[in-house]
C-alpha cells in the first residue's frame, strides 16, 4: 500500500530506522507539540538499545510497525531469515513498548515480491506499508529547504517517508507540519489510514524456554524492565543496575534484603540508557552509561562508595555518533577503564577511557574495518585487555586485544549477525562470553581455556541478552529481558543464579547451570 484512499484530504507521516535517538526525541518534541500523529517503523535492533525510549514513543499514541530487525534488502533473504527477522523484531519491539505493534510492515528500502509478501502474509502482516512520498532524508537531500519541498508535494491519502535519525529531519518537520496545514491537510496514522484493525495481542513466548535455572529480578515491581548489568562482590551479594521508564535503577541485596533506587532519572528529553557497572576493590560500585537529548549522546559516569553515596554524574565522553553503547572494567589498579564505540568521524572505532587526576582521558584502538560496535570490556589476570564486539556487516563476533604486545583482532565465533556481546574472566583464567544472534532469541555463554578454544552451550531459548557477571566461585550470572505472558511487561531476568533468593526474588529451579 503505497496510499490510502484519495478522498480525504489526510496525509500519514512515516519515520523508519531509529539510529539516532537524539533526533528521534526531537522529532517525537515537534510531533507531541504541534498536535500531529505519525507511525513508527523502528529496526529491532535499535530498539533493543533503547527500549525506554521507544517505550515513551508508545506511551504517548504513536503505533510502531515492523521494519525487520536489521536493514537488509529483503529480497535477499532466504524465507526462513526473514521469516526469523520479522519474528525477532516484533518480539523485540512488543517488549518495549508495553502495548502491541501494529500488523504492518515496512520493508527496507520499499524492496519486495511476491515471495516477501508471502512470508510477511505468514508473520502475521499482510500489509506491507510503502510511500508515494519521498523526503530523500536519507538520500543526499541537500538542505532542510529541499527536505520541506520533496516531503511536501503530497497529495490525499498520501504516505510520506522520513527517517528517525536522518540529520536534517528534526530541522524539516515543523515547516512539514505547517506547509500541509496551510493547505488544509490533516494527520493520520498507517492504521487511521489504511483501517487497520488493533491488534489483538502482542509477541507471546513459548512454554519453558529456560536451560538454566532462572530469576525474575524484584517481581513485586512490575514496571517494565530492561538492560540489566548484574555483578557479585566477594561476598555474594548480587549488585544490579538496569533501565526503566523513569530511568536508570540500581539495587542490591548486601543488607540482607532487596533495596533499590533511581539513580539516573529519564525525563521527556533526557534518556538515559545501557547502563554498565563494575564493582572496585574498595567495595564501591562503578557506573557508566549513555544519556540522550536532542543535543546529542553522551557517556556518564558515576560511582557508589562502600558507604552507598552515589557521586554526581561526570560526562566521560560527548559522542558525534548517533548511537552506541558503553562498558566498564576494573583494571589491576583498581581503576575503571570504560570501552565505548565512535560511530563517525575521523576515529570510528573503540576508544578506552581511563580517570585521571585531571578528568577523563581516552584512548582510540585500533579495530579490523568494522569492528567496533558495541564493545565489551574484560581484563585478565595479567593487565591485558580484551574487547569482545560485533563487526558491521560479517556474521561474526570479533576479539581485540593486546595481549600479545599490540592490538590485534581475531574472530572467536562465526555467528549470522550479533547482539550486544559481553565477557569476563573466570579465576581460572578462562574467558567467558555471553552472546546472541541479531535475529535470534536464544542466549548462549562462550568458555575459553586460556589454551583452548571456545565452548558454547544455551542458557535460555528466548531472551534479549544484556549482561554477564562472575560469582566468586567462578559461577556465571547472564542477565537477559523478557516477556513472561503475551501484554504483559519486559521484566529483567537472572540465568544461573542459585543463590540469590531474598525476598523480592523468585525461588530458582533446582537445575543447576552447565
Amino acid at each position: 500500500m503505497r496510499h490510502g484512499s484519495r478522498a480525504s484530504k489526510v496525509v500519514a507521516l512515516t519515520f523508519d530506522d531509529g539510529f539516532n535517538v537524539p533526533a528521534c526525541i526531537s522529532i517525537v518534541d515537534t510531533l507531541l507539540a504541534a498536535g500531529v500523529t505519525a507511525t513508527f517503523f523502528p529496526n529491532g535492533q535499535y530498539v533493543r538499545e533503547n527500549p525506554s525510549f521507544w517505550h515513551w514513543v508508545a506511551a504517548n499514541g504513536f503505533p510502531v510497525g515492523n521494519h525487520t530487525t536489521t536493514h537488509n534488502d529483503p529480497r535477499t533473504l532466504a524465507a526462513a531469515a526473514l521469516g526469523l527477522s520479522l519474528d525477532s523484531d516484533r518480539r523485540i519491539v512488543d517488549e518495549a513498548l508495553g502495548v502491541p505493534s501494529i500488523n504492518a510492515y515496512r520493508p527496507p528500502y520499499g524492496d519486495y515480491n511476491l515471495a516477501v509478501q508471502q512470508v510477511a502474509a505468514l508473520a502475521g502482516y499482510p500489509v506491507l506499508v510503502g510511500w508515494d512520498v519521498d523526503s530523500r532524508d536519507q538520500n543526499g537531500v541537500a538542505s532542510v529547504a529541499a527536505e520541506v519541498a520533496n516531503a511536501t508535494t503530497g497529495i490525499n491519502g498520501s504516505i510520506v517517508l522520513m527517517h528517525c535519525g536522518s540529520r536534517l529531519t528534526p530541522m524539516a518537520l515543523p515547516a512539514i507540519i505547517a506547509r500541509y496545514r496551510s493547505r488544509g491537510f490533516s494527520f493520520v496514522t498507517i492504521p487511521e489510514l489504511l483501517g487497520l484493525p488493533a491488534p489483538p495481542a502482542s509477541w507471546t513466548p513459548p512454554p519453558n524456554p529456560d536451560t538454566w535455572a532462572v530469576n525474575e529480578i524484584a517481581p513485586t515491581d512490575q514496571q517494565p524492565s530492561w538492560n540489566a548489568s548484574p555483578a557479585v562482590d566477594p561476598a555474594g551479594h548480587l549488585h544490579i543496575a538496569y533501565e526503566t521508564p523513569t530511568g536508570i535503577d540500581y539495587g542490591d541485596d548486601t543488607s540482607g534484603s532487596w533495596r533499590s533506587a533511581t539513580i539516573a532519572p529519564t525525563t521527556g528529553v533526557t534518556f538515559v540508557s545501557r547502563p554498565s557497572i563494575a564493582l572496585d576493590p574498595s567495595g564501591g560500585v562503578e557506573l557508566v552509561y549513555l544519556s540522550m537529548t536532542t543535543s546529542g549522546s553522551d557517556v556518564m559516569y558515576q560511582h557508589r562508595t562502600s558507604a552507598g553515596v552515589w557521586s554526581s554524574p561526570v560526562t566521560v565522553a560527548k559522542l558525534a555518533a548517533p548511537a552506541s553503547t558503553a562498558t566498564i572494567a576494573i583494571d589491576g589498579a583498581g581503576q575503571p577503564v570504560i570501552a565505548y564505540a565512535i560511530l563517525a568521524g575521523a576515529h570510528q572505532g573503540i576508544a578506552l577511557a581511563r580517570l585521571t587526576a585531571i578528568g577523563w582521558s581516552d584512548a582510540h584502538v585500533p579495530t579490523t574495518n568494522g569492528s567496533f560496535l558495541n564493545p565489551s570490556i574484560a581484563i585478565d589476570r595479567l593487565g591485558s585487555i580484551h574487547l569482545l564486539e560485533r563487526r558491521n556487516g560479517y556474521p561474526e563476533l570479533d576479539e581485540t586485544t593486546n595481549a600479545s604486545g599490540s592490538w590485534a583482532t581475531t574472530r572467536p565465533r562465526a555467528i549470522a549477525g550479533s547482539a550486544v556481546p559481553f565477557a569476563a574472566f573466570d579465576p581460572l583464567g578462562r574467558l567467558v562470553v555471553a552472546a546472541q544472534q541479531t535475529y535470534g532469541s536464544a542466549v548462549t555463554l562462550g568458555v575459553r581455556s586460556p589454551a583452548g578454544s571456545m565452548a558454547w552451550s544455551t542458557v535460555t531459548t528466548v531472551g534479549d541478552l544484556t549482561g554477564l557477571a562472575l560469582a566468586p566461585d567462578g559461577s556465571p550470572i547472564v542477565a537477559f529481558s523478557r516477556v513472561a505472558a503475551s501484554g504483559g511487561p519486559s521484566r529483567v531476568w537472572l540465568a544461573g543464579d542459585r543463590a540469590f533468593t531474598g525476598p523480592n526474588l523468585v525461588a530458582p529451579t533446582p537445575d543447576s547451570p552447565p
